[in-house]
């Protein structure tokens, strides 16, 4: 399996554990600290595998080399993972045999695969191996069997079989049957939206011969005891249904899902022999995630607006996101695609935004999108007819539409260049046409002019001129100037 081991790599894992100070298996160049051991030569020597490693130092350890030869395992978590960093599909490796590699069997393989198997090892494991293998074949012959057939049953030992008398070269050789028992979880990660019903699918295998008694789903360990059955979990126990059968489906379905449920799940059967139990233990991760509105906090109008309907994991399932402005559906805005843009933004779109997946219940909180611009509709309000007379006043006051509201406002007569006035409200004393200008940090805009007339003043004389046969007259005079 062919891997890759840039930099960018290294330094998140550094980032994660803290730089490392001492590099086992490295060479002068690529090693990535100054203290290293190489094949060939390093600093602090020739074969990591063959010293003592300092004490008290940070340790990397990462063969550099382009492969790594691994058991074939897909049931593990582990080998998911190899493969996805690896930069080539695996090549299966054929078995080697007591007297040697088949050489058929390698010419299907690429070169620099075959230089890996044929040289791999250093010297010193490489002789631990030959005097584990020749105690292997020794065994199996003692026993009149093939060692490519020989198989190791129960707890019984190679080393304990032969070794009676003699010391241990320290690692036993046990048959592991895993092939026969497994769980397989499909898919191993689950992103999930609050409130939505989860499947976690799932297959497993068990050897010939066993009979199924119990099986269920659990999301914990207790040391020393047997793991909990979630479908008898208060928390669980109503929205937890089992799918699966007792022969090789373990489907379960959670309905309803929290962000309290994210965690590992895991898979549990038991059978009818004795130490018949296995878990799955790669599990399902679970995450479940709600919705945010991602969106600035100010805009200008003409700008174009980017909101993103954020989560904090990829939906395993296909999205289609719907966004609302004001609690009612834009639906011209229905799309696979979690962002809504808004080219050249107008003071209509203000508003309070949210967004949701189509068939989902669960709606993120709103968001206020807050979009700014400069004075519009300027008008002049005028209290009274406009026509006073002379030593009164008319109040004029201008009105805006902006946002920010218009902090300052400035009051022209017609055919005069200088401001007359300033503030909201002006007093007119005089004749003549008269507009406001009203002005904000994104621009101004001048209103309509309005006429104010002043007449002259009306005054009523009262003059006495004599009487009539007795009687008094009064002539009412209107005098205007």
């Amino acid at each position: 399996m062919a891997l890759s081991r840039g930099m960018e790599t290294v330094q998140l894992i550094w980032e994660h554990f803290s730089d490392a100070q001492e590099d086992l298996f490295a060479s002068p160049d690529t090693s990535h600290c100054h203290w290293f051991y190489s094949l060939s030569e390093g600093t602090l020597g020739t074969d990591a595998l063959a010293h003592s490693w300092l004490r008290g130092l940070r340790k990397y350890a990462f063969p550099p080399v382009s492969l790594l030869v691994v058991p074939y395992w897909p049931t593990q978590t582990w080998f998911s993972e190899l493969v996805l960093l690896a930069t080539a599909p695996p090549w299966p490796i054929p078995l080697k045999n007591p007297s040697g590699w088949d050489t058929e069997s390698l010419s299907i393989l690429p070169p620099q695969v075959v230089a890996t198997i044929t040289s791999a090892r250093a010297l010193s494991t490489r002789h631990a191996y030959a005097l584990k293998w020749n105690l292997f074949v020794t065994w199996c012959s003692s026993r009149q069997e093939d060692p490519r057939k020989c198989l190791i049953t129960g707890g019984e030992s190679a080393t304990a079989s032969l070794g009676r008398g003699r010391p241990s070269l320290g690692t036993a050789l046990y048959r592991v049957s895993s092939d026969d028992w497994g769980v397989s979880y499909s898919p191993s990660h689950i992103c999930a939206l609050k409130d939505s019903t989860v499947i976690m699918s799932c297959t497993y295998t068990y050897p010939t011969g066993h009979q199924i008694m119990k099986v269920f789903w659990t999301n914990k360990s207790i040391k020393g005891k047997e793991h909990p059955d979630l479908s008898k979990d208060p928390e669980y126990s109503q929205r937890l249904q089992y799918l699966g059968d007792k022969q090789q489906n373990c489907t379960v379905r959670l309905s309803h899902v929290t962000l309290k449920d994210s965690h590992m799940y895991y898979f549990r059967f038991i059978t009818d022999k004795p130490g018949g139990k296995w878990i799955g233990k790669s599990g399902v991760t679970l995450t479940v995630t709600d919705l945010q509105v991602e969106s600035p906090e100010r805009v200008t109008e003409g700008d174009s607006v980017n909101l993103r309907c954020k989560s904090s994991c990829a939906l395993t399932d296909r999205a289609t996101f719907i966004w609302y402005r004001n609690s009612q559906p834009l639906t011209e805005r229905r799309d696979r695609n979690n962002e809504l843009l808004l080219q050249s933004v107008r003071r209509e779109d203000s508003g309070r935004y949210s967004c949701a997946v189509d068939g989902h219940t669960h709606i993120s909180p709103d968001v206020q999108l807050n979009v700014m611009y400069s004075p519009r509709s300027v008008s002049v309000l005028m209290s009274g007819s406009g026509v006073i007379v002379e030593g009164d006043s008319v109040t004029l006051n201008c009105i805006s539409d902006s946002n920010p509201p218009a902090l300052n406002f400035s009051w022209f007569k017609e055919n005069e260049p200088t401001a007359v006035g300033s503030g909201q409200s002006f007093s007119a004393l005089q004749s003549g046409r008269f507009y406001c200008q009203a002005h904000n940090q994104h621009g101004s805009q001048r209103s309509d002019a309005v006429t104010v007339t002043v007449a002259g003043r009306l005054v009523i004389l009262y003059i006495s001129i004599g009487g009539v046969c007795g009687a008094a007259v009064i002539i009412t005079m209107l005098v205007i100037w």
